[in-house]
């Protein structure tokens, strides 16, 4: 949630929602946000599914994402698919003149790329 934090402390006048599969992770992104003063809506989501975002199909402007890299948080179907999955969910989400970022290490970013080139 640091990414997301960090715009909401930049560009305040925005709406944030955050998301992630791990619940600790989520824990601590509210206890984050609580410390800073900032909101942001956060929500347990899995990206590698089908409607797995709590949101509305082309309601989202700007998304970031830092994805895991397949080494501290591992996958249930590797992160090739793993991208794949998502690429497909971002899509459903994001406006046609949305704009994606997407944190990746060089290791990941072969896998990553493939998707895009897929999708």
């Amino acid at each position: 949630g640091t990414l997301l934090l960090e715009a909401a402390l930049w560009w305040s006048s925005a709406r944030y929602v955050g998301c992630d599969l791990d619940l600790q992770q989520l824990k601590r992104c509210k206890a984050n946000c609580k410390a800073l003063k900032v909101e942001v809506q956060w929500h347990q989501a899995n990206i590698s599914e089908c409607n797995g975002l709590p949101l509305n199909r082309a309601s989202v402007d700007k998304l970031i994402t830092a994805p895991p890299w397949g080494r501290q948080f591992p996958t249930e179907c590797g992160i090739a698919e793993l991208y794949k999955r998502m690429l497909l969910e971002f899509r459903r989400v994001l406006r046609p003149s949305g704009t994606i970022a997407v944190l990746a290490s060089l290791r990941s970013l072969q896998p990553l790329l493939d998707a895009i080139e897929k999708d």
